[in-house]
C-alpha cells in the first residue's frame, strides 16, 4: 500500500499493514506525514512512530493546522487534508512564538515532537521547544537572522507599524523573518515570489478596468446606433404610412371621380 505525497487518505494504515510495506514505501509515508530523524530508527520504532503521528494528526482540527501554516508563511495547496497540511506545518522552524495562540502552540509542540498535553502552560511549552533546538541550529538561525536583517536595511525595508499589533492584524512576514526561516536564496525567491503576485494582481486589475472602460464605451456606442437605428426605421414606417394614405386618397379620388362622370 503506497501512500504518494498530496493523496488523500481516508484511512490511515494500521500497524499490521505498516508491517507489509518495504522499506522505501515506509520511508515514503514518513515523509508524507512530515516525520524525519536525524538517526536512522529501526524498522519498528518507525513503525511505531508512524502510528503515533497518524493519531496526533486525526486528532488535529484544521483550523489549527490553517493557523500553524499562516504563522509559518507555508502553504499546503489547495484542497490539502490533514496530512499535507500537518506535514508541511512539520517543515516549520521558525522560534518566535508569540503570536501563536495556546491551542497553535500545543499542536506545534506535539508535530515537534514534545510531549505537550492540552493543558500544558505556554511558558514551558516555549522552554521545551527551546531546549529540543540544537546549538547549531541556534547558530544558524541567528547567522540568517543577521543576514536578514542586513538584506533588510540594504533593501529600505520598512519595519513593521506598531499600530498593526495592536489592531490584531497579522502583518505579513518581512524580509528578514523570510530569510531567518528559510534561508537567504529561499527567503530572497519567496519575497521576489510574493512581490511578483502583487505586481501581477495589480496589472489584472487595470487590465479588468481598461476591459470594462472598454466594454462601457462599446454599450455606449451600441446604445446610440439603436436609437439611430429605431429613428430610421420610424422614419421610414412614417414615409410609407403617408405614402400609402397618398395612394388611398388617389385611389379613392379617381374611383368617385369615374363614378360621377361615368368613364
Amino acid at each position: 500500500m503506497n501512500h504518494p505525497r498530496g493523496s488523500r487518505q481516508t484511512t490511515p494504515p494500521t500497524g499490521e499493514q505498516l508491517q507489509g510495506l518495504g522499506a522505501a514505501q515506509l520511508a515514503q509515508h514518513a515523509e508524507t506525514l512530515g516525520l524525519s530523524w536525524d538517526v536512522e530508527p529501526s524498522r519498528d520504532e518507525k513503525i511505531k512512530a508512524i502510528v503515533a503521528r497518524q493519531t496526533l494528526i486525526g486528532g488535529l482540527h484544521t483550523d489549527v493546522l490553517a493557523e500553524l501554516l499562516a504563522w509559518g508563511d507555508r502553504r499546503a495547496g489547495p484542497g490539502a487534508d490533514k496530512t499535507a497540511m500537518a506535514a508541511e506545518a512539520s517543515k516549520i522552524r521558525k522560534m518566535d512564538f508569540s503570536s501563536l495562540s495556546h491551542q497553535g502552540l500545543v499542536a506545534l509542540a506535539q508535530l515537534r515532537g514534545v510531549q505537550a498535553p492540552a493543558d500544558a502552560d505556554a511558558r514551558s511549552l516555549i522552554r521545551a521547544l527551546t531546549r529540543q533546538e540544537t546549538f547549531l541550529g541556534k547558530l544558524a538561525r541567528k547567522r540568517r537572522r543577521f543576514v536578514g536583517k542586513l538584506i533588510g536595511k540594504l533593501v529600505g525595508e520598512a519595519e513593521p507599524s506598531p499600530d498593526s499589533a495592536e489592531n490584531g492584524d497579522a502583518p505579513a512576514p518581512s524580509l528578514k523573518e523570510k530569510i531567518e526561516e528559510h534561508g537567504l536564496v529561499a527567503g530572497l525567491a519567496d519575497k521576489l515570489r510574493g512581490a511578483a503576485d502583487d505586481y501581477v494582481a495589480v496589472k489584472l486589475d487595470e487590465i479588468e478596468l481598461r476591459i470594462d472602460r472598454k466594454l462601457d464605451e462599446i454599450d455606449r456606442r451600441l446604445a446610440e446606433w439603436r436609437d439611430r437605428e429605431v429613428a430610421n426605421r420610424l422614419r421610414i414606417i412614417k414615409l410609407t404610412f403617408g405614402a400609402s394614405i397618398v395612394v388611398a386618397l388617389i385611389s379613392i379620388a379617381y374611383a368617385w371621380l369615374k363614378k360621377t362622370f361615368s368613364l
